[in-house]
């Protein structure tokens, strides 16, 4: 039978129910549709590492 795992800081989950590992794969398929190439990462992390911060009413990601 089929079993989904998940796990947080908090918990973790082993489930059965066809209706939730249905769910998760899912999840799972939009989260490999959305997630960047490891290069792709790479740079991002460095714009971000890379890009001082500014005010802090701006909008956007404030990294110090």
């Amino acid at each position: 039978m089929p079993i989904a795992y998940s796990e947080t800081d908090l918990t973790q989950v082993f489930v059965q129910d066809l209706g939730a590992i249905a769910r998760t794969r899912l999840i799972f398929n939009r989260l490999a549709e959305v997630a960047l190439e490891e290069e792709q990462s790479r740079r991002k992390l460095a714009e971000y590492v890379g890009t001082p911060r500014e005010d802090l009413d701006d909008r956007g990601p404030h990294l110090a």
